[in-house]
C-alpha cells in the first residue's frame, strides 16, 4: 500500500522497533498466518496498527472494522507482560455529519482525527484505540 512507507518512516524517526505484516502465532484456519499491518515496540509498550483506506464517500458507511478489531484484540495474548495498544488507522474521505462506521463507538475509542482539505483533495485520518 502506498501509505505504508510514510507510516514506516514516521515510526522509524521516533525510534520504534517496527515489524511490517506481523504474522500472528494464532491461526484462524489452515494456511498462512493472519497478519497485522504494523507491530511497533519501544520499551515496555507494544502497539498494533491495522490500516484501513476508504476510497469513496459511499463506502464510508460500509467500512467494516469488526474483523480487524477481533484480529487485533486476539494479538493481546501474545504480549501478556507488556502495555498493549491495539489501533486502527482509518484514512480516506471524511464522513459527513454523524460517523458512518458501523458501531465504531461501541468497539473503539477515538484518539485523534485530522482533516486535510485542499482545492482538489479532501481526506481524513482517524486513529481508533480498540476497546478490550
Amino acid at each position: 500500500m502506498l501509505l505504508y512507507l510514510p507510516i514506516y518512516e514516521i515510526l522509524q524517526s521516533q525510534d520504534w522497533k517496527i515489524t511490517c505484516e506481523y504474522a500472528m502465532k494464532e491461526k484462524k484456519r489452515r494456511g498462512d498466518s493472519r497478519r497485522i499491518d504494523f507491530l511497533i515496540e519501544k520499551d515496555n509498550v507494544v502497539v498494533a496498527i491495522e490500516v484501513k483506506f476508504i476510497k469513496r464517500l459511499q463506502n464510508r458507511g460500509k467500512a467494516e472494522i469488526k474483523s480487524d478489531v477481533e484480529k487485533i484484540n486476539s494479538l493481546r495474548n501474545e504480549f501478556p507482560d507488556k502495555d498493549y495498544y491495539p489501533c486502527i488507522l482509518l484514512i480516506g474521505v471524511p464522513a459527513k455529519g454523524e460517523d458512518k462506521f458501523n458501531q465504531v463507538d461501541e468497539i473503539c475509542h477515538r484518539q485523534y482525527t485530522q482533516h486535510f482539505k485542499t482545492d482538489r483533495t479532501n481526506y481524513c485520518v482517524e486513529v481508533l484505540l480498540v476497546k478490550e
